[in-house]
Formats: C-alpha cells, structure tokens, sequence
C-alpha cells in the first residue's frame, strides 16, 4: 500500500493519496489546535503506515559441494575437529572428538600428519588412542620437519554398542618454513 501526504501553511486543504484514491481534506485554521483530530490523524496514519510493510524472504543457492557439507550428519558422533601448528619448528598436531554421552560406548581415533609432494598427501608421522568413553582428545608433536604444506587427517570410529562410525575430519591446509 502506498500513500503520499502533502500539505504547505498557505494551501487550503491538504491532499492523501492512497492507492490511487485521492482525498482532499479542508485546511481550517483550528484544526490542527484540535489534540483530538490531531491524534486521531495521527493514529490512522500509523495504521496506513504499518498496513505499508513488506516482507521479503530471499533464498540463496549453495553450490553442490557445501551443500553436501552442510547436510553431512552423524548418528554417533556430535563434532569432530583437527588441526596442525607450528611453534618454533614442531608441529603441534590436535585432534578431539565427541560423542553424544548417553549413547557413545567407545571410540578409536587415528591421527595422521601429512605433507604435500606435488598434488599428493605423504603421512609423516602417526599418533592413535582408543577410549570406551563418549570423548577423545589426540595430541602430539613431530620435529625435523622440512619446509612445506601440511595438514592432519583425523579418522575416528565413534561407536554405539559395537556398531561403528567413520568419520573422517582434515583439517586446513598450513605452510610451514624452516628457520
């Protein structure tokens, strides 16, 4: 719905527009001295205002590979992250995982640190744990390293009773320089 109001101190009347209806009202002199009609204007012009508002929903697309991401769900598992990082030339490699506390009976955990040669991922070093608990967390460290890109793949199998879960987690990709 839109309206126009438009009134000036030497016209004689003013003028609403409202969806293609024109209303012309006199202009007196003690009208707007008059709190009542005043308001009363006031008020059906904030109910035309608020009959004005539009809502709009807008829907963005996600390419297919986030898609996948976002709707990727485990019945296991509640999260799952992993990481590498290097504090004067060791690399400090994490991995946790969690369950849900009320299910989980056990989880395996394998974490590897890897190193990129041309467009492959070689395993450098190896760190595993398993706990019967609903959580895991898997550290370790790994000196001597050349400079380079390096990443951690987190497996975990995240158990229910003796049903497994596989969950794969890799973690940012970190270049690495040598001192």
């Amino acid at each position: 719905m839109t309206f126009y109001f438009a009134s000036h101190k030497e016209l004689s009347s003013f003028v609403l527009y409202v969806e293609g209806n024109i209303n012309k009202f006199p202009f007196k002199e003690d009208c707007f001295m008059n709190k009542r009609k005043s308001i009363c204007i006031m008020l059906v012009m904030a109910m035309v205002l608020s009959l004005s508002v539009h809502v709009q929903a807008y829907a963005q697309t996600i390419d297919k590979k986030e898609e996948e991401i976002l709707e990727t769900r485990y019945e296991h598992t509640f999260s799952t992250m992993a990481g590498v990082s290097f504090i004067d030339g060791v690399a400090c490699v994490t991995g946790s995982v969690t369950g849900y506390q009320s299910r989980t009976t056990k989880i395996n955990g394998f974490l590897y640190l890897q190193h990129k040669i041309g467009s492959d991922w070689m395993i450098v070093k190896t760190w595993s744990d398993s706990v019967n608990d609903w959580s895991l967390d898997l550290m370790g460290e790994a000196k001597g390293l050349s400079s380079g890109t390096y990443r951690v793949r987190f497996v975990t199998y995240v158990y229910e009773g003796n049903e497994p879960e596989e969950v794969i987690y890799i973690s940012k990709e970190v270049v690495y320089t040598k001192k």
